[in-house]
This record gives structure tokens, sequence and C-alpha cells, in this order.
């Protein structure tokens, strides 16, 4: 009688596997005296980088993976899938990968068990295969004779291994390699065409993979560019052996002994050690982070769900016309930006004042830091920059589980000031939950840092980050906040964007704080004060250059509040022209601030030379107005949309001392021009830029961004936007069949209902039952 030999499978897969694990620990400990004298510098933004590509890598898997499960009929919410795909990947650690099976089976509750399976396979299949090609390719492009002399041969493998990828060749191929391996064979194959694509989006996902293991080594020595083809491809030599080797779970030991037998050849041996051991790291560390947070992510979201009785559907269903009313709109504030920020505080408050609900999704990054020196830890690199990374890794994983909890109900996602990077997570969480995203970008970045301050020079590598950035930014968000029309001129010239993405929201003050106080007694100072940051678009030169201009006036007295910026070069200007009229009082208590300007004659705008300069409305200007005080400042673009010369300010020429000095004197020598000009500004204030007129612009554009939604989804619903009662809609001067304002904003697609899934635990009982009818069905093939 022949013996049973898949009886003492078991044993012969443990017996296989402790001898190359024994095999690999024996080399290592051989090496351990070349590995202590090696001396090591580890490298953490290389590291790090290895890390994010890692990462990068996994969620190109999971999008193919629901490419190639949705061909198949197979359908499940997206994170039911995106969890049991993560948490699969850590059945390879199983012996017989039977772990990876049963969690993607439980993912996809209610289809055919056989359905998963099959796309299982497909998904080793092509995956097989990409590796092979990038093995082929990575030896090809090796710098030795050897690889040369070999280029003809794996030029032949690729064409052959393509060749075999055709649906009569793979079938036949498929099904004995599966049968060895013990698992079911198949019948059917997808069309050729669809099997080169997931092969070539595997191939894709393999350059990731390699760039991390690329990132892994460099950072414990340096490596030139040609090695990371080399990399790559023993990267999935090992990783190949790993896959066939289904004794070893995840390929331990054996993807080991293939890098040791491999790169020894073009790396020194103990970074060799060391470095394999440290990707397995890496590698692990981003499989069980990727798990735990898609596991957590679908367990919050499962219980909020429960706890306000929404059963298990994880649909963001649109909200109602009633819904959508002044006090039944909701707004996430969603990113990393500083809600404390003057101009994000306003938005805020603007909003409150308007009726709009408002829910937090926020992570503090940068912790008030300036454009100055978040440019300084980008560009010079090192601890901070890679701190700061991590920060916005662990940022990210928190505005996700803050989204989901308590963010998921709102109507639209608003990103404020400086929130260029988390536009891209809005914007892929607006596509999932079927909300628009706005994007404060008030200025830009990309001109502040280069041409208004020069952090950055224009052609540097920086430069080209930070404008590929910005334009990336304007593409994702659905509407675009700025302050003035001539800031959105600029971001249409210089991005090439339509003007109907921008709207226009201007800045304003804190009503809290800049609010009009008593007169001052009567003085015989003519006190003009300034208060800012000393930076170029002020222009505080020419502000010391008029007061040497006045000096033949001593009445008049210049206060220069602030510090920061440009100051030292201005206090080094002032102290050259020994100003007996001039006094600098850096900064001071906001309390104290307004009691100065408060008690002077006139205050102080812009005068700067830059074409930023011309393109804004300074914050100080704003809150002058607030404080019921007459107002100079520079006449330029964007003054004209706000202030009127002898209305409501005096403009003078920007960067001309002359016409500033001239100004000063003309408010100096008439009383009732400054009384009716300080009133002309309040009322202008109160009625265009208060906290209440900001919150009914901004109002209007959500309005407007959600009745453009809303016109692309009337198929898809009975009640909209449009017909709800109380203020008329569109608001007022925004037609949505005129204007091409609104078009512009209905670019958002239909939201089709999504299936809902159970997230619950599988029973122990029914995960053993799926296992036994897997193991029966597998034997019953191959007694076939």
């Amino acid at each position: 009688m022949a013996p049973d030999f898949r009886r003492y499978r078991k044993v012969y897969s443990r017996s296989l596997l402790a001898v190359v694990l024994f095999a690999v620990a024996y080399f290592v400990i051989r090496n351990v005296s070349e590995i202590s004298r090696h001396d090591f510098q580890l490298s953490y933004p290389q590291l790090l980088y290895g890390f994010l590509s890692i990462v990068l890598a996994f969620i190109g898997m999971l999008l193919v993976w629901n490419r190639l499960a949705g061909s198949l009929g197979l359908r499940a919410h997206w994170l039911t899938a995106a969890r049991g795909f993560f948490v699969s990947q850590l059945g390879k650690y199983v012996p017989g990968k039977i772990g990876l099976y049963l969690v993607r089976i439980d993912a996809y509750e209610g289809h055919p068990k056989s359905k998963v399976a099959l796309a299982i396979t497909f998904e080793y299949l092509a995956n097989f295969a990409a590796g092979c090609l990038l093995v082929f390719a990575g030896f090809a492009l090796a710098p030795d004779e050897e690889a040369a002399q070999l280029r003809g041969f794996f030029a032949a493998g690729a064409g052959v291994l393509l060749l075999l990828l055709w649906p009569r060749f793979l079938i036949s191929a498929a099904n004995r390699i599966l049968l060895w391996l013990g698992r079911s064979p198949i019948d059917h194959v997808p069309s050729y065409w669809f099997i080169l694509q997931l092969v070539g989006a595997y191939v894709v996902v393999g350059l990731f993979h390699g760039l991390g293991f690329y990132f892994v080594i460099g950072a414990l020595t340096p490596l030139s560019l040609h090695h990371y083809p080399l990399l790559t491809a023993v990267n999935y030599a090992a990783g190949l052996a790993g896959m066939v080797a289904v004794f070893a779970p995840s390929g331990i030991g054996v993807r080991e002994a293939v890098f040791f037998l491999l790169l020894p050849h073009y790396v020194p041996l103990p970074v060799v050690i060391v470095g394999v051991l440290l990707a397995r790291l890496v590698n692990t560390a981003v499989e069980l982070a990727l798990a735990g947070a898609f596991a957590a992510v679908s367990r919050f979201s499962a219980g909020a769900r429960t706890r306000r009785g929404e059963g298990v559907s994880m649909q963001a269903t649109p909200r109602t016309a009633e819904a959508a009313a002044p006090g039944g709109i909701e707004v996430c504030v969603f990113g990393t930006s500083d809600p404390s920020l003057p101009r994000n505080n306003l938005l805020i408050r603007g909003l409150r004042a308007a009726g709009v609900s408002v829910t937090f999704c926020s992570f503090r990054v940068w912790k008030g830091r300036g454009v100055e020196e978040k440019v300084a830890v980008t560009t010079r690199g090192g601890l901070r920059l890679v701190w700061i990374l991590l920060k916005y890794v662990c940022a990210w994983v928190s505005l996700l589980f803050q989204f989901f909890r308590k963010g998921r109900r709102a109507d639209c996602i608003l990103c404020c000031y400086f929130g260029h990077v988390d536009v891209f997570l809005a914007r892929a969480l607006g596509k999932i939950t079927g909300k628009p995203v706005l994007l404060d970008a008030f200025l830009s970045i990309h001109d502040t840092a280069v041409h208004d301050r020069r952090l950055v020079p224009p052609k540097s590598a920086m430069a080209r980050l930070l404008f590929v950035l910005e334009k990336a930014a304007l593409r994702v968000a659905d509407a675009v906040l700025l302050d003035t029309n001539a800031y959105i001129q600029y971001f249409v010239d210089c991005y090439k964007l339509p003007a109907a993405k921008f709207f226009k929201i201007p800045s304003g003050a804190d009503e809290a704080i800049f609010r009009p106080l008593p007169e001052k007694p009567q003085s015989d100072a003519f006190v003009v004060a300034y208060a800012g940051g000393y930076l170029p678009l002020h222009g505080a030169r020419y502000i010391v250059e008029a007061a040497s201009l006045l000096t033949n006036y001593p009445d008049i007295q210049f206060l220069l509040i602030g510090g920061g910026g440009e100051c030292a070069q201005v206090q080094q200007l002032a102290a050259s022209l020994k100003l007996p009229n001039l006094r600098f009082l850096g900064f001071m208590p906001q309390s104290d601030l307004i009691g100065i300007l408060a008690g002077a004659d006139v205050c102080l705008g812009a005068f700067g030379s830059t074409g930023k300069a011309d393109r804004v409305i300074p914050t100080k200007a704003y809150e002058i107005m607030a404080l019921h005080k007459p107002l100079i400042s520079g006449r330029s673009t964007a003054s004209a949309e706000a202030l009127i010369d002898g209305e409501n300010a005096v403009l003078a020429n920007m960067a001309d001392p002359a016409s500033l000095a001239e100004a000063i004197l003309k408010l100096r020598n008439d009383p009732a021009l400054r009384r009716r000009i300080a009133d002309n500004a309040y009322q202008n204030y109160l009625e265009n830029y208060s906290v209440a007129a900001i919150g009914k612009g901004i109002l209007d554009v959500v309005k407007t961004v959600l009745y453009a939604r809303n016109g692309r989804l009337r198929k898809h619903r009975t009640t909209h936007v449009a017909s709800m009662p109380g203020r008329p809609f569109p608001p007022e001067g925004l037609d949505y069949r005129t204007n091409p304002t609104i078009p512009a904003c209905a670019r958002f697609g239909p939201i089709l209902p999504i299936r809902a899934e159970s997230s619950r635990r599988v029973p122990r009982t029914q995960f053993k039952r799926i296992r036994r009818e897997l193991t029966s069905s597998t034997t019953t093939q191959n007694a076939r």
C-alpha cells in the first residue's frame, strides 16, 4: 500500500523551514565579527523615504486588487475591502498562506468563495509575472559584463513570459502550478489585454517596492542611481522565491537566503545582512500599520453608525433641502492648519455668524510657524524635516479617524489657509463620501516664498516644487477662496486655471478686538502709527523715508510697532538718517497695540513695490477701518476694490515717500477730512468686510457649490437645494443658467448607492468551517 504523503506534508514543510532558518542564522552568526567592524551611519531621511515608498506600493496593490475584484463582480464597501486587503497581508505569515484566503472571504461575505479564490489566484499569477519581468529588466540593466552577455537571454525570457500569459497557455501552466501547490485549478481566465493591464500595474507597484528597498539599503551605505534597477531585481527575485516557498510564512528565511546569495556581488556583505533584516522590519511595520489603521477606521465608523442608529450602511447620503437652509448647512473644517490664525479664525467666525454648523477635523503640525521657518525646514532637510514628515503621517491618520467619526455628515469640506497639502486627502475623502472641497488659498505660497520674500531662488528645485504643489492643490479643490480679484487674476494667468474656479472672500478684522474706542484727548502731537511685520510688501522703509521728509514738522510723530522681516534693515536706515520724529516700539500685547492705534491720528497700510503688494489688501487696512480711524495706504490694483481716495481712505503712490508725506500733511491740515474718511471707512467695513458680511459671502459660495452639485444629481434625488424655502437661491447675482461661475463648479459626479457590507468579525466556529470547506475542496480537486 502506497504511503499517504499528504499526512506527512506538514512535517516535511516544517522541517524544510527549520533547515532554511538554521542556514540563514548560521550565515549571519558566521559574519557577526565582520558586521561589528563595519562603520554604519544610518540615514534617517533615507529610511523614512523607504517607509513611504513601501506605503505607496501597498496602496497601489490595493487599487489593483479592487480593479481585479470589481472585474469579477466582487463588491464591498471601500473600507471593508481595504481592511480585508491589508489584514489579509498579515495572513502571509500563516504557513500555507491560508489566512490570506480566509480574511478576504470574510471581507466579501455574500459572494461565492470560489470567485474570491479565483481573484486571489489571478492576483498571485499577475504578481508573479510582474516580478519575473522586473527581475529580467533589472539584471539586464546591471552594469557588469555578465549582465551585458545575458541581455539577450533576459529579453527572450520576457518575451516567453508574455507569450505564456496568452489565455490558452495560461490556463494550462497555471493549473499545473496550482495543483503542485495544492490549490484548486481554474477553468477560465480574463482577456489577454486585461491580463497585460494587471501585470503592468503590478510592475508599477514593484517599482515602488524596489524604490523602498533601495532607500533602506541607501540608509546604510551610499548608492548610485544605477543600483536602483539592480536592487529592484534582487528584491523581486527574493520575493518570487518566497512566493514559491509555500512552506515559509511570508517567505521568511527563503527571501533572506536569496538576498545573501545575490547582493554581496554589488553591496558590502555587512550592509547586506543588516540592510536585509532592516528591510524586513520596515516592510512588516508598514503591513502592521496599514492593517491596524484601516481596521481601526472601519471599527470606529461602524461604531459611530451603530450609535446613530444607521445600521451598517456606509453611504453618505446627500442632505435634504431643509438641511441646506441657513442654519442647517454643516461645514467640516479639515486639515493641519492652525484655526487660530487671523484669516482662519475670521472664516470660522463668519460661518458661525451665518448660521452654519462647523465641525473640526484638525491636527496641528506646524504650530504657528511662519512661512520663513516652513521654507527653511523644508529646504534644509535633516531631522526637523523627518520630524515634520512623520507628524504629517500621524496627522493624516488622525484626520481619517476624525472625519469618519464626526465629519462625514458635513455638507462640504473646507481646508483653511496653508492647507495646500491637506487638500489632497480632503479630495480623496470628498470623492468617497460625495462632498465638495473648498480650499482657502488666501495667497500664493510660491509667490510669497520666491518673489515677495525671496526665501527661495526662482529657478531652484524648491521653487519648482512649490509651484507644482500649489498648482496641483488648486486643481484638485472644487472651489478656491482668495481675498482680492487681483489675486484671482494672478492665479488664472500664472496657473492657467479657469476664473470660475475662484471666489473672492475678503479679509476682515476680529471685531471682538478691533472696534471703535473713545477718542483721545486733544494733543499738540500728530501721531502717525504703523503696526505690522515689516514684510517686503508693507514697504516700511518708505515710511522711514517719508518721516525724513517731514522733519520740519516737529508735531508729526511716527510710531512703528512690530518686528520681523526687514525690521533690522529699516532700523539701520532710520539710524543712518537720525530721525527725531520716529520711534520703534517692537512687539507688544494686543491690548496695548489697540490702545496706541486708537490714540493715533492716522494709521498706515502697505506701500511696498513687490508684485504681491499690488495684488493684496493687507489685513491691517481692514483692522484700521474697524477701529474707526483714518487710513493711508498704497494705491494698487487690489486697493481699488475696497478703497476710494478721498472718500474712505487717502491713497499714496506705492514705493513713493514723497507721495506718502504729502498724504500725511493733507490729513494733518484737514481735521474734517479725517473725520469723514474715518466715518466712511467704518461704514464700508460694516457693510462689506465685517464678520457677518464675510459669513454671508462664504455661505453663498457653499450654497453655490452645493447647488451646482445638485444640478447634476436631479436624476438621483427628488429634493434639491434649489427648491429650499426662505432665502432665494441661487444667491443674488449667481444664476446657475447664465453665470459662467456656476457650471465650472459643477464637476461633481453622482453619488451612487454603495452596497453595505457588515464589518462584524467572523466567529471562530465559522472560521473553522470555511477552512474545512477550502481544505476538502482542495483535496477533492487533487483526487480528480
